[in-house]
């Protein structure tokens, strides 16, 4: 009976050992824990909440990244890990627990055991940004307030900001319905766009290609918007600058009359040799001629004559 033999190797170096693709970390080698435990820019990393995962997850993936701690994340790695592994998952989860809300903590985080920087990552894309009814009615609620009633830009700007929300969960925008549902809700208010933007059926398949349309409009309507003001601000100058003009040549017929002179005073009993009256007009000497004067001046008011001007002071 032949027994059976297994055949040689072929000449050459050894094949490498068969390693699970979830197993090997790329940033290991650039991994430094000084510059990877630093939370500087983390502060422009938003709380994620229940509402706002798309945006957290964009931010967050950036500065992971930057700290050499994304893969962690990313990548499922072997029971137990290796001890650099190790200290980027312990790096890695406290950036995670601090740019969540209080609610998200208590419900991931009071519980450490058996938690990864992997498992943390997958709970929450699954919980706040996968495809499930909770995450749907949000963003359609969001889709449903998307109406022009104010700027055209901000329209493109909330639209634009829905369709990553779609994109984020898992919902095909390349239907016609959406393209369509952005122009019947611009057509709505601006009937007149209607011709540009139903003669292109590309614009159709492609909703960010017609908000490049839209935001096109919406520069068009700015730039007019700050002519027509420009014109309206330079008109009203000129006439503001022909009023002024005019009344600066005409001359004062009425001078206003200075009621107190700083050069000379009567007062304390005793005549101001600067006065232009004599000592024997002086009120401040004679308070009689003032009582004469004053009774005089009412008289005439009563009689509604014209008073003659005093000639004696």
């Amino acid at each position: 009976m032949a027994s059976s033999s297994v055949p040689p190797l072929p000449p050459g170096p050894p094949p490498p050992p068969l390693v699970s693709q979830h197993t090997r970390v790329r940033e290991i080698d650039a991994f430094e824990y000084k510059a990877a435990i630093e939370t500087r820019g983390l502060e422009t990393v938003p709380k994620l909440t229940s509402k706002n995962y798309r945006d957290w997850q964009s931010r967050m993936s950036y500065f992971l990244k930057s700290r050499k701690i994304y893969d962690v994340c990313t990548i499922e790695q072997e029971d137990p890990p290796i001890a650099i592994v190790d200290t980027m998952n312990q790096v890695a989860m406290q950036h995670l627990c601090a740019s969540v809300d209080d609610t998200i903590y208590n419900s991931i985080f009071a519980d450490p055991t058996d938690l990864t920087p992997y498992k943390v990552w997958s709970l929450l894309k699954e919980k706040y940004g996968g495809r499930n009814i909770y995450n749907m009615r949000d963003t359609y609620e969001q889709w449903d307030m998307c109406y022009l009633n104010s700027t055209l830009s901000d329209y493109v700007d909330r639209v634009e900001k829905v369709l990553g929300e779609f994109k984020s969960i898992g919902i095909d925008i390349t239907h016609s319905f959406v393209a369509c549902g952005i122009i019947s809700r611009v057509t709505r208010a601006r009937r007149a766009l209607m011709d540009s933007l139903v003669v292109d059926e590309e614009l159709i398949s492609d909703p960010y290609r017609l908000l490049n349309k839209l935001r096109q409009l919406a520069k068009h309507d700015s730039a007019t918007a700050r002519s027509i003001n420009s014109k309206n601000s330079n008109n009203s100058s000129t006439a503001l600058a022909s009023n002024t003009g005019y009344k600066q040549k005409r001359p004062n017929k009425r001078p206003a009359p200075s009621n107190t002179n700083t050069e000379w005073s009567c007062n304390g009993g005793k005549h101001d040799p600067r006065a232009p009256h004599p000592p024997e007009h002086c009120w401040t000497l004679h308070p009689e001629q003032r009582e004469e004067y004053l009774a005089k001046k009412r008289a005439c008011q009563a009689a509604n004559a014209n008073c003659p001007a005093r000639n004696f002071r």
